[in-house]
């Protein structure tokens, strides 16, 4: 800064200070404090949102100056999202090219196998110092428990050469679980049946037990088809709503008569049950229209406020656009 003030001009020091050096300012473009930030974010420049600015304004604004809020977004809603929606996933399919993570792991892994055994220390269990090749006196700490490095390309993607290479050259090895037989399993689970019987069908199981060893093992049988079939299961919501959509798409087809299916006077009472049961409240709040601007600005505003009670958002952000809202084609607004 002190080189900036003995070349630039006082008017210079005067609009960087005031619009650049502020302490909300400083932490957006400081290098300072941007730190622990992803491969998404990791920009220097503010090039990107000079680049999305000119796509917004050339390829779906057409060049044109905007003038009302509503037409912005209209455009965002309909046109942007789904052409961006459609890129993620063709980039999510392969087709517009390698993703950046993907990109910078392949990266990563091809660094990380440059480095040999030599140059990691295994410090304690989980802990690792790696060097650093093009300083050697220093060190970055690999916590593979953990799963972090001291590094600072590391937040870019939670992963880096280092830890590539700790996982190279350091292997994990997994004790194996002891795995029940399925002999003993059925043993352990006929064990514990056994305590629920009666003394009496206990004291002849015992008996049975001693005149053949093969009968004290009781496999469970899986039930039947018959037994699966007499479970009442109760129909989820979406499946009565997917079965009502179809019943509904069929009725209106041309040329079925009404007396065609003797089961929608059934279905039409049982319809009329279940509204009944049902709530019939809405999402949004009952429709209420406005008049049409024919007169002077300050009538239209008072129809807008009282509006505001109840769809406070919904008017605000189509303030600007009443005319377009109240009038029709046939109707010029009056400002």
């Amino acid at each position: 800064m002190d080189k900036i003030k003995l070349l630039a001009s006082p008017k210079l020091i005067e609009y960087l200070t005031t619009f650049y050096m502020t302490n909300e300012v400083m932490r957006m473009w400081s290098a300072i404090y941007r730190k622990a930030r992803s491969i998404l974010e990791a920009c220097n420049t503010n090039m990107p949102i000079e680049a999305w600015h000119h796509v917004l304004k050339g390829k779906f604004l057409k060049h044109k100056r905007n003038h009302r809020i509503n037409h912005l977004l209209h455009t965002l809603i309909r046109e942007v999202i789904p052409y961006f929606s459609l890129r993620q996933r063709r980039q999510d399919g392969g087709f517009e090219g390698q993703d950046v993570e993907v990109a910078k792991r392949a990266e990563i892994e091809t660094e990380g196998a440059t480095y040999v055994k030599e140059d990691i220390e295994h410090v304690h269990k989980k802990l690792y110092l790696v060097i650093l090749k093009s300083r050697l006196e220093h060190q970055y700490e690999v916590d593979i428990a953990m799963y972090t490095c001291t590094c600072r390309e590391f937040p870019l993607i939670k992963y880096c050469k280092h830890i590539a290479a700790v996982q190279h050259h350091f292997k994990e090895v997994f004790p194996s679980l002891p795995l029940l037989s399925h002999c003993e399993s059925v043993q352990q689970e006929s064990d514990s049946s056994a305590d629920d019987l009666t003394p009496s069908s206990s004291a002849n199981s015992s008996i049975s037990s001693a005149t053949n060893p093969a009968a004290s093992v009781t496999v469970p049988q899986p039930p039947t088809l018959t037994q699966v079939a007499t479970v009442p299961q109760p129909p989820t919501l979406t499946q009565v709503a997917m079965k009502l959509e179809r019943a509904a798409a069929r009725m209106r087809r041309p040329g079925l008569k009404p007396g065609a299916v003797p089961s929608l006077d059934i279905l039409n009472s049982r319809l009329d049950s279940v509204l009944e049961e049902t709530d019939d409240s809405g999402v949004l709040p009952s429709s209420q229209g406005m008049r049409r601007n024919t007169n002077d600005w300050h009538e239209t505003k008072e129809s807008e406020n009282r509006l505001t009670t109840r769809f406070p958002l919904a008017t605000r952000s189509l303030a600007c656009g009443h005319a377009f809202l109240s009038c029709d084609a046939s109707h010029t607004p009056n400002f």
